[in-house]
């Protein structure tokens, strides 16, 4: 159904909006639900540009209850569909399209996508190399292991901050051309690479974790190397026949300690 414009003419979605709607889509998941998933978080991220754009309240309400349905994608990922829609929205306040069912249409059909790719690339890939990048100073102990959890979260942000900040800027201003954009990442192929780099990793952790609870390298130098370039084989095999990370995570203790026990 297309809206009637009215004579007077709705306010246009400004840069504090979109500052506004960045903030917000921070708390998309604060009131997720398994009824509408994180409808209620995309409404609440939307509630200050719709009230802008409708100053009718029978056509401000309409707009409430359409993103009130049922939504799910990844939370980082819906900063780009909430851009889009807010751009989407704008121009119906404005010309009476697109319709209803186009804006709810573009939403449902978007979110599978992105959720695929977000899952894959933050879930499946960054998280795990944050995570063993980060234990790699917390094992030895002492004052390094404090930088852990600093090494994590900023390895982690320094992908999730930009994705969700530019999405938004990206979804608003690009929303056509927005799938280009996420081709042109190649987010699917980097998560590739940095899965293959998390298992380098927790293989030379498993190795060292020996010599780190004091067996000698003088004494077992060989077999600890060995050992070393056995195990990144393992997770190398592993990571190619998509083990789960839970998986490896639980051989990395296994092996690592029965390697301190065997070579002690």
């Amino acid at each position: 159904m297309q809206l009637n414009v009215k004579a007077n003419q709705p306010e246009r979605v400004d840069r504090l909006d979109l500052f506004r709607l960045i903030v917000r889509s921070f708390f998309l998941q604060a009131s997720w639900n398994f009824q509408r998933m994180q409808g209620l978080g995309f409404v609440f991220a939307l509630s200050p540009i719709l009230q802008k754009l409708y100053k009718d309240s029978e056509e401000r309400t309409k707009a409430f209850v359409r993103h009130l349905k049922f939504f799910n994608t990844h939370p980082y990922f819906a900063s780009f569909i909430l851009g889009a829609i807010a751009r989407r929205e704008e121009r119906r306040a404005h010309t009476g399209s697109p319709g209803e069912e186009e804006i709810i249409s573009f939403r449902t059909t978007v979110s599978g996508p992105y959720a695929a790719i977000g899952d894959v690339f933050f879930w499946g890939a960054l998280r795990p190399l944050a995570a063993a990048l980060g234990l790699a100073f917390i094992v030895p102990g002492g004052r390094a292991a404090l930088l852990g959890p600093v090494v994590f979260f900023m390895i982690y942000n320094l992908f999730h901050l930009p994705i969700r900040i530019m999405g938004v800027i990206w979804g608003y201003f690009q929303e056509e051309l927005v799938p280009q954009r996420l081709q042109q990442l190649n987010l699917i192929g980097l998560a590739a690479r940095l899965r293959q780099v998390a298992l380098i990793v927790l293989g030379a952790a498993a190795a060292l974790t020996p010599h780190i609870e004091g067996v000698s390298w003088e004494n077992h130098g060989l077999l600890l190397k060995l050992s070393a370039f056995l195990l990144i084989l393992l997770f190398s095999e592993l990571n190619r026949l998509r083990w789960s990370v839970h998986w490896q995570l639980a051989i990395l203790a296994i092996t690592s300690m029965i390697l301190v026990h065997s070579l002690d």
